[in-house]
């Protein structure tokens, strides 16, 4: 009998209850603090699949041709639209112009001030205008860009008035003439796009 209630009395063995298996809690019991750690590790997971999916999407998006961010956005929609790279291009060589004007203001301005100051604002105003027509709305940019045409052959026509009233000689004027030619060439190619494309 002894011996038989010695082994009832023994404590039974089993396996590791593990780290959720409260000891003195019994079998199956978890703890808050388990809980807690659970759930912020499942919510990591949900985060981190969530932010792979979202970027996964945005490149389909690009692939597609959907991405919409930022003035230039057309660039990416649509490759074969080159406007807005012409109209930078075109602010770049109409800035050209203005540096290749800079030294033949004098000439005409000690002449003539109020052709020097008209040739001043027009050769300005290209480069305004496109600048705010290449981020402007599409009716805005149409009417922006033929404003830039019209300054861009005004200052080609004063530079040509000055030239022809003998303030300087014309070889001193055929730089700043070629670029305003240039402008004028582009310029033209924004405003008629069609045309241009056929």
């Amino acid at each position: 009998m002894a011996g038989g209630r010695d082994r009832r009395l023994r404590p039974e063995t089993g396996p590791d209850p593990g780290p959720f298996h409260g000891g003195d809690r019994g079998r199956g019991y978890v703890s808050r603090q388990d809980r807690a750690d659970l759930r912020s590790a499942l919510g990591l997971a949900a985060r981190g699949a969530l932010t792979t999916r979202t970027r996964t999407a945005r490149v389909d998006r690009v692939r597609r041709g959907s991405f919409r961010e930022g003035p230039f956005g057309g660039l990416l929609r649509n490759p074969s639209r080159k406007e807005p790279l012409m109209s930078l291009q075109a602010q770049q060589v109409a800035l050209e112009a203005i540096a290749a004007l800079r030294p033949l203001m004098p000439l005409i301005r000690r002449s003539d001030r109020s052709l020097a100051d008209q040739l001043a604002r027009a050769a300005s105003s290209v480069v305004l205008n496109l600048a705010e027509g290449a981020c402007g709305d599409p009716g805005n940019r149409r009417a922006r860009y033929f404003s830039a045409a019209g300054s861009a052959n005004e200052a080609r026509a004063a530079l040509r008035v000055a030239v022809t009233w003998g303030y300087f000689p014309e070889a001193r004027a055929a730089e700043a003439e070629q670029l305003l030619d240039r402008v004028v060439a582009m310029v033209w190619r924004l405003t008629h796009p069609r045309a241009h494309a056929g």
